[in-house]
């Protein structure tokens, strides 16, 4: 969504997304995930402060361009193993509204 960041690295012009885009695109990968991995969770950790005020309504244009409904969303979100010893999703009830 945002303009591409001018970075350079030994002289060499990058074009590189913003931290912004760069931490929801982190979101909309864990959510896509079939195994979530520990450094999914830590990459969430560490940037979270990249998150920008309006964030929620860009993830949410994000996921509409994908064709992720809502419920969709709020379906993945809910199956993420977020407990220690979960094991099956009916182990923690999820109160996630749509």
């Amino acid at each position: 969504m945002d303009l591409p960041v001018v970075s350079t690295v030994a002289g060499t012009v990058y074009l590189t997304a913003s931290d912004a885009d760069m931490i929801e695109g982190k979101v909309i990968a864990l959510l896509n995930r079939t195994f979530v991995e520990g450094r999914d969770i830590i990459d969430l950790f560490l940037f979270h402060d990249q998150l920008v005020a309006d964030a929620a309504e860009r993830l949410k244009a994000k996921f509409g361009s994908l064709h992720i409904s809502p419920a969709a969303v709020a379906d993945r979100y809910c199956s993420l193993p977020w407990m220690p010893g979960r094991t099956s999703r009916a182990a923690m009830p999820c109160t996630c509204t749509t």
